[in-house]
């Protein structure tokens, strides 16, 4: 996870002394850390808000709905099926097979 900091970083660094004027390096890295900083603010004040849809038919959406009880056999369930929906498994071409119904 640190990668994912340190190498924009470190490009940053890179153009500074490519164009041999650091301080333009810096000048990138503080507008992408001000544009991070920010787009993170924004994206964590939209999570926490309730959905819309799901407000209007009545659903709880907090964290109280599993700590009140509720089932957690209901969210295995939706997630078994996101699971299934995704599982590109028998679709995926098995190249050893091609390759040696290709030779015989």
């Amino acid at each position: 996870m640190l990668a994912i900091f340190l190498i924009p970083a470190g490009l940053c660094f890179a153009c500074g002394r490519i164009v041999c004027d650091m301080r333009q390096g810096w000048a990138v890295l503080g507008a992408m850390t001000v544009s991070f900083v920010l787009m993170t603010v924004v994206v964590m004040m939209a999570e926490q808000q309730a959905h819309p849809a799901l407000q209007a038919l009545g659903v709880d959406q907090g964290m109280s709905a599993l700590q009140s009880g509720g089932k957690t056999t209901d969210f295995r369930e939706a997630l078994d099926l996101l699971e299934g929906a995704t599982n590109l498994e028998p679709y995926r071409i098995d190249g050893r097979k091609i390759i040696r119904e290709f030779e015989e």
